[in-house]
């Protein structure tokens, strides 16, 4: 018989091939590759330049970039500034570069610019208050302290939530209302619990592994992320769906593990995993999550990574 477990994933492939099969991925990747991810430091710099305009950013890019992927920066629009390093020549090749100086450059945000449009399949917030449990965002909360992160609310300009490994901190966006504060909570706790080993893992690869194991665990406690999990793997797998089904593979121990750890935290005890998933994922009865649709269950690099 078939796990509940093994149909979740057996749906999150199913809807992500859905997205994928639809959309024009050599184009987009095209575009994604020269879309910057920012560091830190930059991310707060574009935060208090944008909050300062009255602006949100959406995707940023320098002058030329865009130009590559056929967009052109609007004649008078102010760009926002940041650090870029510069490195040192290798001597060797294949040798790790090392930052020599920083300096300051400029990116346009995606309204700044007019030209070709490409479109990504956008995650919709999640909004429904049957998506958030209070004890389940606690208890994911003391998780992210117990491997070492300090978690903090602020205003963040383009991402609800971003981990920081280099000062061990984890932000989200404090105007998030709570069901979808709650799920990025628990992507951010992905990251911490599979990123912050030292072990370098590609930027794409790290997000499609902190979402899948986002809407795992909250599927196990009866909330359906679907709405905003498809799209956003989708639209990092970059059309790849082998990377996303080795992901939903891979991830099943991680996901034990944590289940187990936020039982304790909850409960005082583990109650899932003691006897097989297909008796024990009761929290699903009555719910949207085990809707049948075709035989299957239906219903955001340098030190920093969000969604």
């Amino acid at each position: 018989m078939e796990s509940t477990y093994d149909k979740i994933i057996d749906r999150l492939k199913n809807e992500v091939s859905e997205i994928v099969t639809g959309v024009d991925w050599v184009r987009i990747s095209v575009a994604a590759s020269l879309l910057n991810n920012f560091s830190p430091r930059n991310a707060l710099l574009i935060s208090m330049q944008a909050s300062r305009r009255g602006k949100t950013v959406t995707s940023l890019a320098g002058y030329h970039n865009w130009k590559k992927i056929g967009r052109y920066v609007k004649k008078g629009e102010e760009g926002y500034a940041i650090l870029a390093p510069i490195f040192k020549e290798s001597k060797h090749e294949g040798e790790r570069k090392e930052v020599s100086y920083f300096k300051w450059v400029y990116v346009f945000d995606l309204e700044q610019t007019d030209g070709e449009e490409f479109d990504v399949p956008k995650p919709l917030t999640i909004t429904a208050p049957s998506a958030y449990r209070d004890d389940l965002y606690h208890a994911i909360s003391s998780q992210i302290a117990d491997h070492g992160f300090r978690l903090s609310l602020e205003h963040i300009e383009g991402a609800n939530g971003l981990t920081d490994f280099s000062m061990n901190k984890v932000i989200i966006n404090n105007e998030l209302l709570p069901p979808q504060r709650l799920k990025t909570l628990a992507h951010e706790l992905a990251h911490t619990i599979m990123h912050s080993n030292g072990a370098r893992v590609d930027r794409y690869i790290a997000e499609i592994e902190a979402e899948t194991l986002c809407h795992l665990l909250l599927a196990h406690f009866g909330i359906d992320s679907g709405e905003y999990s498809f799209p956003y793997i989708a639209s990092w797998s970059q059309g790849d769906l082998r990377s996303v089904f080795q992901v939903a593979e891979r991830v099943q121990t991680t996901l034990r593990d944590t289940v187990r750890a936020i039982e304790v935290q909850m409960l005082g005890r583990v109650v899932s995993f003691e006897i097989p998933w297909k008796y024990q994922m009761r929290h699903f009865r009555g719910t949207s999550a085990i809707s049948s649709r075709k035989d299957l269950v239906a219903s955001t690099g340098s030190g920093i990574w969000g969604i």
